[in-house]
């Protein structure tokens, strides 16, 4: 079954569709001539694929007549993303990136189109201001676009009792990868593409790629290989820098590096963002005062790196660092090794776990060290225990509370019923290390917690004997504090009351 293709895409349908000008922009006669310095004229014929799910290295296209049909396979057919017409051009991060397709553009009105290989469309990014601006903010709303339509081929079938399942959700989720997420337990659709593809319930999590290749439980290693996900990299080139991990830190390097012009390798073992994009707000970063996630984070910081030609790939190792010789060699997982002529290792720290028995056997199904979007969405509705008093337990504390439950009119809007256990000292500075333990539970209000410094209230953690005192917030009206806030102020009467 097709869906039926008329000039309505991803772009007219909520959030976007206020969006559609930055999404898919109309070239002015100015910006095409300036174009055509770099490209080549190519006729186009009604019906002609221009690219399929999976092709790398495909050039940017700008029609200059006729008309380019752009659609997401899936396994229901075909879903609209939009209708390249004269003025406009087609592509998104993918284009940039080098990397597999995530789409298939088709010919609906013959016409002539330019053509910017991606080579000579990164020199356009990295020189033209103007042109810069508008491409990289098209492509990497497309790709959001993409993500939000949960649309496409690549179907994740799992559980929400599986840790396996978490481990990739959180890899196709941080690497920005658009993919369908089918659980076996609830979803009514899933019997028929087990029975289609020969899977049993207890094989999963299974990654169906493309429509055609099955994974069962695999890799991190064996996705990104089956997806495309990564650039093809020449092994034997001698590069400038290696950057070992694709934190904040290394992805920093990576930026600085290439704006300089010099050949940048970044090798992540998991995905981009380190721990910093398992944090669901952070809020004392510089330059943004109202605060980002660390998944968005992360993939500013990797498009920007990726704009000035550093090359990157995620779930892939370095095991060994050879000094001996020069230029330095990284030893690699798969054997083989690269070669720079400077190192830098940003390879960041682990977050501390819970030192109980048996835990492990709980982690990802259970037991979280993050608390994004993917672990919130299985703590619905249930109890959760966040252990820590630092920055991410705040935040961990404040998005639950933020979470608006399926609750009758009238009771408190709280995702289950929350307890903050916080260290001792109860506030820890930049504390990294958080979990959520779920239970299923209803909402609780203004009950004391045993061996839970302070009072739940519903609204978020009452330190003890401080008063409830109100502030203005930016409208002028009176608001209580936030969970975050009270927990400052927590620390701040445990230094006076110690004399510290």
């Amino acid at each position: 079954m097709t869906a039926e293709l008329n000039d309505e895409g991803i772009a007219a349908k909520p959030p976007f569709s206020g969006r559609k000008a930055q999404m898919f922009p109309q070239l002015t006669p100015a910006q095409i001539a300036r174009l055509q310095a770099v490209a080549t004229h190519s006729r186009i014929s009604k019906g002609q694929i221009l690219a399929e799910p999976g092709d790398r290295h495909r050039p940017m296209l700008v029609v200059l007549s006729g008309s380019i049909e752009v659609v997401q396979p899936g396994m229901n057919g075909e879903v609209l993303v939009v209708v390249h017409t004269a003025g406009s051009f087609t592509g998104e991060m993918s284009t940039l990136q080098g990397i597999g397709s995530l789409v298939r553009a088709r010919v609906r009105d013959a016409g002539e189109v330019l053509v910017i290989a991606e080579d000579r469309l990164r020199t356009v990014i990295q020189t033209d201001s103007d042109l810069s601006e508008l491409f990289m903010r098209a492509f990497i709303l497309r790709r959001v676009g993409l993500i939000a339509s949960q649309a496409g081929d690549v179907i994740l079938l799992g559980s929400s009792y599986s840790a396996g399942t978490l481990r990739l959700q959180q890899f196709l989720t941080r690497n920005a990868f658009p993919y369908v997420n089918l659980d076996v337990n609830t979803d009514p659709s899933v019997q028929t593409l087990l029975e289609r593809f020969h899977i049993k319930a207890d094989e999963v999590p299974v990654v169906l790629c493309r429509g055609e290749v099955v994974l069962k439980n695999p890799s991190n290693e064996e996705v990104a290989a089956c997806l495309g996900m990564n650039q093809q990299i020449d092994d034997d080139r001698i590069r400038d820098v290696i950057v070992v991990g694709a934190g904040p830190s290394g992805l920093a390097a990576a930026v600085y590096a290439a704006s300089e012009g010099l050949d940048v390798l970044v090798l992540e073992t998991g995905t981009p963002g380190g721990q910093a994009g398992s944090s669901s707000k952070i809020e004392n970063y510089l330059g943004f005062p109202t605060g980002i996630s660390g998944l968005a984070l992360a993939g500013r910081a990797r498009v920007q790196a990726q704009k000035f030609g550093a090359e990157i790939r995620t779930a892939y190792s370095a095991l060994k660092l050879n000094c001996d010789e020069r230029p330095y060699a990284v030893e690699l997982c798969h054997g083989n090794a690269v070669r720079a002529r400077a190192i830098i290792i940003a390879t960041g720290a682990e977050y501390r776990q819970l030192a109980i028995e048996n835990a492990s056997r709980f982690l990802g199904t259970g037991i979280y060290y993050a608390a994004t979007a993917t672990e919130a969405r299985r703590c619905e509705m249930k109890e959760v225990i966040v252990v820590g008093g630092g920055n991410s337990a705040g935040q961990c504390g404040l998005s639950r509370e933020q979470v608006p439950p399926r609750a009758p009119p009238g009771s408190i809007q709280g995702a289950g019923r929350l307890h903050v256990s916080l260290s001792h000292p109860p506030y820890r500075r930049n504390s990294q290390h958080h979990a959520a333990h779920g239970h299923r539970d209803h909402v609780a209000r203004g009950r004391r917690t045993a061996g839970t410094r302070g009072v739940e209230d519903g609204a978020g953690l009452r330190p003890p004997n401080a008063r409830d005192r109100s502030r203005l917030s930016h409208d002028g009206r009176r608001t209580q504090y936030t969970l975050v806030e009270r927990l400052h102020r927590a620390e701040r009467q445990r230094i006076r009351a110690n004399g510290r």
